[in-house]
């Protein structure tokens, strides 16, 4: 989370200097400043004595405008900036958010706690530009504009800045109390991005806000009325079969919606009246009292959850969602699903099987029933294929024996180990938990009312804890007889009473290839072929010809290193596609997070790290390798990119092209430095020049 996350650091306070902290935020981030009144020994310079007497009040000593307008007086030019924070009388000074960008105010230990309880409720929040003042701190985030405007006003109780209705206090501004407001940093020494609000906190803040008020209404819980709405909730969850700390959990979660929340003490009350009258598992006895039921729920009146819209991967992992992986012994299920699938939600983003991106990374809990020593060697080599250390994984990857981890009982059928599991996973904010196998977990007959009992135990765990979703390992049933093989027949009721069926297959003789089914309730039923290598599933093609991509992303991704700045309409020349189809490559490396695009939709490497790429002719021929920006997780990796060819240039201006100086035909390049000046090489309507030698500007 932002403020609890270990990389972040504060600088040396006692050396942040205003003038290159506000050059920073105005010049790269895009934000405007303007002065505002210093202090010392708690006297406002603007000599205000702060006492209510006159306009302003005790809070708000060192933190008013100095300028009649306040912050619509802010500007840009650097020039002023320093000027006014040279004057002893102004050494403070405001931020004005640029446009699309909100800031909530967290202050004192209680918002603090408050701001942790949100990111239960809504998920974890990404890593984000943080500056810290001397009670709290202020978060920077990207509206997404996809939702529609921002709303205005406070965010979940919190005093939220925007560009037109507000500032915050700059780092290097010294508060009354002496404490210099400063930014939370990377180990690198820089400031964080600004990263996107997560779409179910946009949302949540989007949708009518649950009230307290003397009367009744579709969407108001009166004063008088919150005990009685607990105990109606925890009855229905008792119905759909919660039990001990799952049960309380998930009506403290619903009690802390409620504006004027009660105790802990009252929701215990709540949740004894409703077993007391109807039992603990009201499901259970045919002769229960009509009320026990839970409520037939009018859909007319529905609206979509917090979490409705969100994934953790497109088109397959969502919260709330179980989906059963299911494949025959020895077809590389559990390096797919324990190792890279799960690694990447816990750290490693990118696209799963180069064919689903990673939309949102978390903790992920494996239950494996391999031995802890045969999992090490696995993480370490799909942590080698993406580029991380071990280290990477703490915090972020747990897993769990299978066969112990309930006191040698099949985990998913001993109730009380259901509901610690799921306060854990809870407590630990996961998004992700994969049991491998599922049967092994279970041990029961995939037909029939045992198989049932396990779903509804798993759709509990799920009513306890929304964040969460399950991927289930199923070992494959082979078919016996001929003819076309059905669900059922493979997987008996683990494939119906599932969100997302994944049926994965040894790709005809070979072990090296595999084929994924992907079935259900997607967008996108498909078939991808891909290749096993190094832990990780490669070179997937779509074997039904539907959405697949014609060129390898790795591919997209190293013509994009090799020209950052390059255009849609070029990219798509130097692949051979059209630049729509470009377009859509970027926009899915874009999710991924390894690419990134500027205002003029220029695509560039994200977090760029010296590496060498390894390019090679049309017809195979390696050339000289060239050290160029590439994303990378860390160290350096040889990547090896095939040329695209390019008949409307000679083959030294190919792009991507690494050539020597005997390679260039005589007389017909204009350039002294092909490798110095190989940034500098445009192509327009009179062909390829170069700006380095020529002295123009692109």
């Amino acid at each position: 989370m932002s403020d609890t996350n270990d990389e972040l650091q504060a600088s040396d306070r006692a050396d942040v200097d205003p003038v290159p902290a506000a050059t920073y935020f105005v010049q790269t981030l895009g934000c405007t400043a303007f002065p505002v009144w210093g202090s010392s020994n708690g006297r406002c310079f603007c000599g205000d004595p702060h006492d209510g007497s006159r306009r302003h009040g005790p809070d708000n000593i060192g933190k008013h405008p100095a300028t009649a307008n306040g912050f619509k007086d802010a500007t840009g030019d650097l020039e002023r900036i320093r000027h006014f924070l040279s004057n002893p009388g102004t050494p403070n000074y405001g931020l004005n958010p640029p446009e699309g960008v909100l800031v909530p105010d967290v202050d004192g230990p209680e918002g603090l706690a408050q701001w942790e309880q949100l990111q239960h409720r809504y998920g974890p929040l990404p890593i984000t530009l943080t500056t810290t003042t001397a009670n709290g701190r202020h978060y920077f985030y990207h509206w997404p504009e996809r939702l529609g405007p921002m709303p205005k006003g406070k965010l979940f109780g919190f005093v939220a800045r925007h560009h037109d209705d507000g500032y915050v206090i700059g780092p290097g501004s010294v508060h009354p109390s002496g404490v210099v407001y400063d930014t939370l940093r990377q180990p690198s020494g820089m400031p964080y991005d600004i990263a996107e609000l997560p779409e179910a906190w946009a949302r949540a803040a989007l949708a009518p806000v649950l009230t307290v008020a003397s009367g009744g209404g579709p969407s108001v819980v009166a004063i008088g009325q919150r005990h009685d709405y607990l105990r109606d909730k925890a009855r229905h969850l008792v119905g759909v079969g919660l039990t001990g700390a799952a049960l309380f959990t998930a009506v403290m979660d619903l009690n802390r919606q409620l504006p004027e929340s009660k105790t802990e003490a009252d929701v215990h009350r709540a949740i004894g009246e409703a077993e007391t009258k109807f039992g603990p598992d009201p499901i259970g006895p045919v002769s229960a009292p009509a009320e026990a039921w839970p409520e037939p729920e009018d859909r007319g009146a529905a609206v979509l959850s917090d979490l409705g819209e969100t994934e953790y991967i497109e088109d397959l992992l969502r919260p709330g969602r179980i989906v059963v992986w299911a494949a025959e012994e020895g077809s590389g299920k559990s390096y797919t699903v324990d190792d890279e699938l799960a690694i990447r939600v816990a750290v490693a983003g990118g696209s799963f099987a180069e064919t689903w991106p990673v939309l949102q990374t978390g903790p992920v809990l494996v239950l494996s029933e391999m031995h802890a020593d045969d999992d090490f060697g696995r993480e370490a080599i799909v942590l080698a294929s993406l580029g991380l250390d071990r280290s990477a994984l703490s915090g972020r990857y747990y897993r769990l024996p299978l066969m112990t981890a309930a006191g040698g009982k099949p985990a998913l059928t001993v109730p009380e180990w259901r509901d610690w599991i799921t306060t854990w996973l809870r407590d630990h904010e996961a998004l992700l938990l994969v049991v491998d196998t599922a049967t092994g977990a279970t041990q029961v007959d995939p037909w029939g009312g045992a198989i049932q009992a396990v779903y509804r135990s798993l759709r509990a765990m799920l009513a306890a804890y929304s964040a969460l979703a399950v991927v289930l390992v199923v070992h494959l049933k082979k078919p016996q007889g001929h003819g076309d093989r059905r669900l059922s027949d493979v997987l008996g009721e683990w494939g119906r009473w599932n969100d997302v069926t994944v049926i994965m297959e040894n790709d005809g003789a070979s072990l090296g290839r595999c084929k994924i089914t992907i079935r259900k309730r997607v967008r996108h039923e498909r078939r991808i072929i891909a290749t096993k290598r190094g832990g990780l599933l490669v070179e997937a093609a779509d074997a039904d010809g539907a959405k697949g991509t014609k060129i390898p992303l790795a591919e997209v991704v190293a013509a994009v290193a090799g020209h950052p700045g390059v255009t849609l309409a070029d990219l798509g020349q130097a692949l051979g596609v059209s630049k729509d189809t470009a377009g859509r490559y970027v926009a899915t490396l874009v999710e991924a997070g390894q690419v990134e695009t500027r205002p003029e939709l220029r695509p560039t490497v994200k977090g760029l790290r010296s590496v060498t790429v390894v390019y090679s002719t049309a017809d195979g021929t390696a050339v000289p390798p060239q050290t160029t920006a590439w994303a990378s997780c860390g160290g350096t990796a040889a990547v090896n990119v095939p040329q695209i060819a390019d008949t409307a240039a000679p083959p030294h201006h190919r792009i991507g092209a690494v050539v020597s100086a005997a390679e260039v035909p005589p007389g017909s390049v204009q350039c002294s430095d092909y490798h110095g000046h190989y940034a500098s090489h445009v192509r327009d309507g009179a062909g390829w020049r170069c700006l380095a030698c020529s002295g123009a500007t692109a």
